[in-house]
């Protein structure tokens, strides 16, 4: 799920975990512009509520977030769906309080 100007876009659905799935539904031209994480991380929960088993949310982000705090919507998430859900999150760029988050 990638955040921008247009809302919530999810890129790679609910569905069986493949390495040319993924690589291939990953954009790779870069920015995306700013996006709340807190927002799109609820949104995946949405998301996320069709699934049965194990799941995992990759986020990945610079972590200079706008609105909802991202933390908070993760431990939501981890809330919700306890040991079913795994949150990884890949840090992009060299923000050290994007590091932080």
């Amino acid at each position: 799920m990638f955040g921008g100007e247009e809302g919530d876009q999810l890129v790679y659905g609910m569905v069986d975990h493949t390495r040319s799935g993924f690589e291939a539904a990953i954009p790779v031209s870069g920015g995306f512009g700013q996006s709340p994480l807190g927002e799109s991380i609820a949104a995946a929960g949405m998301d996320l509520k069709q699934a049965s088993g194990n799941m995992a949310l990759i986020i990945f982000s610079d972590g200079r977030e706008t609105g909802k705090s991202s933390i908070e919507a993760a431990e939501a998430l981890k809330k919700q769906y306890g040991d079913r859900l795994c949150i990884y999150a890949v840090v992009l760029g060299s923000s050290s309080r994007g590091k932080r988050c």
